[in-house]
């Protein structure tokens, strides 16, 4: 919102687009990133105990290495793209992990209503099937 289109590609003299960048919209900006990172560690955390409770460490280590990666992937691209192509892929990574999240919730809603805390039994039936 702060910046040009075509900032991150060439040097522009057009003005911004829709507001200018002033000190407390980047500590607003900031805090809502740190909410978000603490809750999504909460939730990874709760996830990670819930589906393999007898490797949630490592479990919860391999889940902040794909976010970590995922998140680098616009960080490499950004002198190549537009602003809003740029977007547009993160959208697009939110949309993936969105979906991969609440498969994984359904799959532990489920599977807890039969032996709560053992989704390695459940992905051990699951193999087996396949």
């Amino acid at each position: 919102m702060t910046t040009d289109l075509h900032l991150n590609l060439s040097k522009t003299s057009r003005q911004y687009e829709y507001t200018y960048p002033c000190v407390p919209m980047a500590l607003i900006i900031g805090f809502l990133f740190g909410v978000l990172d603490s809750t999504n560690n909460t939730n990874r955390t709760v996830m990670c105990a819930l589906a393999i409770p007898s490797k949630k460490a490592q479990v919860f280590a391999v889940a902040r290495f794909y976010q970590a990666l995922s998140a680098a992937i616009p960080l490499f691209l950004s002198a190549y793209l537009t602003t809003y192509r740029l977007l547009l892929i993160e959208f697009i990574i939110c949309v993936v992990g969105a979906g991969l999240y609440l498969r994984v919730v359904h799959k532990i809603k489920h599977h807890t209503h039969e032996e709560p805390n053992s989704f390695e039994a459940f992905t051990r039936k699951e193999s087996v099937a396949q």
